[in-house]
Parts: C-alpha cells; structure tokens; sequence
C-alpha cells in the first residue's frame, strides 16, 4: 500500500461518490489523501474540508472499499497532515447516525463523541459529532515517535 497525496481532484472525487450522503455534493476547497494497494487500485481516501484556519479545525470525511487501508501507520500520517503539517487543533467528522461500521471505525481511531445534529443530513438522517484535538493525535499516534507519551490533559 501507498498514500497518494499529490492528487486531491481525483481523490475527492473518489471519496465523495463512495458517500451517500456526500455523492451528489462532492467537495471543494480541500486536500484528499488516497491509499492504494500495490497494484494501484483504489482501497481508501480521506478529504479534509471546512478548513477554518481561525479557529483551527478543518473536518475530516473518509470512504473505502477495504478495510485494510486503515493501519496504524497510514492513520497516524493521514492525520498528522493536519496536525502536523497544518498545524490544526482539532479534527473533527460528521457520520450519518444510519452509518454502524463508520460510527465504529471512527470511535476505534481515537475520536470522541461530541453531539448529534439532529436532521443534519435529510429528515431523520442525524450527523453524529465526533472530534479529535491534537495532544489525543500525539498520545494516540506519536508517543512512540517523541519518546513519551502527550497529556491530554495539557489542551485542557
């Protein structure tokens, strides 16, 4: 497997025709990173969106056709674009309260569970809020690579 950062059209493309709730949109104004398997074909993106640089947030949607695009490793350096290389705050992602498997996977990758928009994505179609500040990224995903583990409790 290997990350494709230098095509954020097609990625995003991609990305939103793989969601429902996304496909008939798409997305602008973003930076997608696209996982391939050794043969090129396609196994995962991740289009970060809702860029406010102010605030420093910018929230995250991903689609995949395989499970196992979503290492550790790939997850680490996916989000650490807008950790590290951006210098966000907080990511954060909006999942369709009907989407089972993507509510799971982002609670496993290390996002918490803010809120629910009721009704944000069509009549009894909620966006549940999830979030993920960087000291969580750094614990989660860096300790290894700074030598100790980040304190959450230092965003606090």
């Amino acid at each position: 497997m290997r990350l494709v950062r230098d095509d954020s059209e097609n990625v995003a493309a991609w990305v939103a025709s793989h969601i429902p709730d996304v496909r008939p949109l798409g997305f602008t104004s973003c930076k997608a990173i696209g996982v391939v398997a050794s043969n090129g074909d396609p196994l995962g993106g991740a289009v970060f969106h809702d860029y406010q640089p102010h605030f420093k947030t910018i929230s995250v949607s991903c689609a995949a056709v395989s499970p196992r695009w979503l290492t550790r490793n790939i997850v680490g350096e996916i989000l650490g674009y807008a950790f590290e290389e951006i210098g966000m705050f907080k990511v954060w992602s909006a999942v369709s309260i009907h989407n089972t498997r993507s509510l799971k996977l982002v609670s496993g990758l290390g996002f918490s569970k803010e809120g629910t928009l009721r009704h944000q994505f069509g009549l009894k179609n909620h966006a549940v809020i999830y979030g993920m500040i960087a000291p969580e990224f750094s614990a989660k995903y860096r300790k290894d690579r700074y030598g100790k583990q980040a304190q959450v409790s230092d965003a606090a």
